[in-house]
């Protein structure tokens, strides 16, 4: 699934780049570290990042398996320096391997490297693919002794935990990989590239209720609640070395009015209502000036029960907005999943300012024809005035033809727009006020739906469609 959720990034508006401003990055990088060599640099990178996690997992895994079935400590296999972890002696090759690909790839003064610490990629994706993932191995796998007949459990957290890490990394590296194609500047991954692993995860659910049946998650030494704190923190640590492979800045600490990731923002304080609250999440963000709320809702048909799918709502981005962006909990806050268990399923969304896109993921079949999503926006202009459809800063427009079931038609002529939120822009042109390139639509009209990936909680394609409803 290629879902772009996580527990959640800032996302802004794209903004034009400047032509001048081209020129002078241009000028600035040095001649040897042109656009076509970031690119192959930054590939290097990024498939360096994938190999490295997968070898970490699988020795890790390998270990705590043999370390289960000789009846000794799993401690060992959480520390890349020991013998457990790496019997044949392999890793520092691998590693030294790694860092010469690096080095062939990515010449000096390459500005793609300034993303990472002392300019070094290679030692920082070493450190950081180590801690986070042996950081999660002793969340999810222990370090204490396991009974044998756990080690069934175990094996099937340690695969699943894998996979949602490998689908994580590999889906955002292919999403990020496709917009460096043409990209001329190189830095974090962007926020809508970040693959929430939605496939793997519900597969994991699946696996690990069946592997698990019975057995006290205090015994297995891993988090708590299980399997849900297991498979979380598989996501968070795929979505960390994603983020990693990129940039690795230094952990964030709100309030220190500096930001870094994960924060959206940074004050100097940690009160909430100042624009950025408690947890560094900007509150900002939405429409203005507020009107009323205004609920959408997505209803969905199915031609069978389904366990996971993506979901897409493109919104008029004037006329209503949520408050916060990106994945912040304010976001999350403003949304209701109308099916399924609570606990049984993952919800996780991502706003983007023009639409908004949101995960389901379970270990049943719990979705079906009817009402799914209620998401609750702030409404800024009267749901019957119309907007062009690109251009959607102009609102009043009218088609003319006096005959449009859609609300269209003009309720005089000629039409007179504004440009929202500022002031009039005259009497109509023959486009209705919208450029040329532009249609006159509703906002319902304008807040379309979309539904993809939609699978059975054992990975089969269903067939689903959605329609929205929009009420002020």
């Amino acid at each position: 699934m290629n879902i772009h959720w996580r527990l959640r990034p800032a996302l802004g508006r794209t903004a034009a780049v400047l032509a001048m401003g081209t020129l002078a990055l241009s000028l600035a990088a040095p001649a040897s570290a042109d656009v076509k060599a970031s690119r192959k640099c930054r590939g290097t990178i990024a498939k360096s990042g994938a190999l490295l996690a997968k070898t970490v997992l699988k020795n890790v895994d390998k270990c705590h398996a043999g370390q289960t079935k000789a009846g000794l400590a799993h401690g060992p296999c959480n520390d890349v320096a020991t013998s457990a972890f790496d019997p044949k002696g392999k890793y520092p090759a691998s590693k030294t391997k790694i860092a010469g690909s690096i080095t062939k790839a990515c010449l000096a003064g390459d500005p793609v490297l300034g993303n990472y610490p002392g300019d070094d990629a290679s030692n920082a994706l070493f450190a950081a693919g180590e801690t986070v993932l042996i950081g999660n191995a002793v969340l999810t796998l222990g370090n204490g002794t396991l009974a044998p007949a756990l080690q069934k459990c175990q094996a099937t957290v340690a695969k699943s935990r894998a996979g949602i890490i490998n689908e994580i990394i590999k889906g955002s590296t292919k999403c990020q990989g496709g917009i460096d194609k043409v990209g001329t500047t190189f830095g974090a991954i962007d926020a809508g590239c970040v693959n929430p692993g939605a496939k793997s995860v519900a597969k994991a659910q699946l696996s690990i209720a069946k592997a698990c049946q019975g057995v006290d998650p205090a015994t297995l030494g891993t988090c708590t609640p299980f399997p849900a704190c297991a498979i979380n923190s598989a996501i968070q640590a795929g979505q960390t070395i994603a983020r990693d492979i990129y940039s690795t800045p230094a952990s964030p600490v709100c309030g220190d009015g500096s930001i870094t990731y994960p924060e959206q923002c940074d004050d100097s304080n940690t009160i909430s209502g100042d624009g950025c609250n408690s947890a560094c999440e900007l509150e900002g963000n939405t429409c203005s000036p507020f009107l009323a709320t205004r609920t959408v809702t997505i209803s969905v048909t199915a031609d069978q029960p389904f366990a996971a799918a993506d979901i897409n709502l493109d919104y008029p981005q004037f006329q209503s907005g949520l408050f916060g962006t990106g994945q912040s909990s304010l976001i999350q806050n403003a949304i209701v999943v109308n099916q399924g268990t609570p606990g049984n399923y993952l919800f996780l969304a991502n706003d983007r300012e023009t639409d908004l896109k949101m995960g389901l993921a379970s270990s049943e079949d719990e979705f079906n024809t009817g009402l799914l999503l209620t998401i609750t926006f702030d409404g800024c202009l009267a749901l019957e005035e119309n907007i062009c459809n690109r251009n959607q800063n102009v609102i009043g427009c009218c088609n003319g033809d006096g005959d449009d079931p859609g609300g269209e038609d003009c309720a005089y002529t000629p039409p007179v727009c504004t440009s929202f939120p500022m002031g009039s822009i005259g009497a109509g042109t023959p486009e209705d006020c919208c450029p040329a390139d532009n249609a006159c639509v509703t906002q319902v009209g304008a807040t379309l739906c979309s539904i993809g990936n939609a699978v059975t909680a054992v990975g089969n394609p269903v067939n689903v469609t959605c329609s929205v409803n929009v009420v002020q």
